[in-house]
């Protein structure tokens, strides 16, 4: 007997509005909006049946699979809390990849992973769960991310790096080969990080000066 998911996309932003596009291209549109109570789909969801949180909760869990539609952002803990709550009543977080994304066979994949268009992802490199792998980014081989990371669009991570839990790394950072990142880590747009990273610490981009022409 074939089983019947049910599809359901929680959130109605930005990052949302991708996850939507994502399932759409992969014939899987989602069988409604899971949003919280007062808050309103915009017009690019018009259409779609929406609940509120409460109402999913009292769905069988064991017939449904979520897509996490919340984005992650430096400091933000909301998405990983929404990934919680529902993963504690068992509710299902498959993983989604892009069909325009890279992904070979050896990389391994945990619940919930995102890998948006054009992000690559190399040889015996493990993504930890509810983790996002953003567009055009790219994660060489031997690469261990952590859980409720944000690796940004077109940053890349060289071989052998290590990145603990809940780290962003900003838009076109660049982590190279071997380095170590500490849990909570916020890595600037357009970084380059040489060196271990502490948890909690902060990478700010080197700054860059416009010639005065008066000087």
């Amino acid at each position: 007997m074939k089983v019947e998911w049910r599809t359901y996309l929680i959130g109605g932003g930005g990052h949302a509005k991708v996850v939507a596009d994502m399932l759409t291209s992969m014939s899987t549109s989602p069988y409604c909006l899971v949003l919280q109570r007062g808050e309103v789909p915009s017009s690019f969801f018009s259409g779609i049946a929406f609940v509120y949180d409460d109402e999913l909760l009292e769905t069988n869990p064991s017939l449904s699979r979520l897509y996490n539609g919340i984005g992650s952002l430096p400091g933000s803990r909301v998405r990983c809390s929404i990934f919680n709550q529902y993963s504690q009543r068992s509710f299902l977080f498959p993983e989604l990849v892009s069909a325009a994304a890279t992904c070979v066979p050896s990389a391994k994949l945990s619940r919930g992973v995102q890998v948006m268009d054009g992000a690559i992802i190399h040889a015996d490199t493990t993504v930890g769960e509810n983790s996002i792998v953003n567009t055009g980014a790219i994660l060489e081989h031997d690469c261990m991310i952590g859980s409720n990371c944000h690796i940004a669009p077109s940053a890349t991570i060289c071989g052998g790096v290590l990145i603990g839990d809940g780290v962003h790394v900003g838009t076109g950072a660049n982590i190279i080969q071997g380095v170590q990142v500490g849990d909570r880590a916020v890595i600037g747009a357009g970084a380059i990080v040489t060196r271990d990273v502490l948890s909690d610490a902060v990478v700010y981009p080197a700054r860059s000066y416009t010639k005065n022409h008066n000087e």
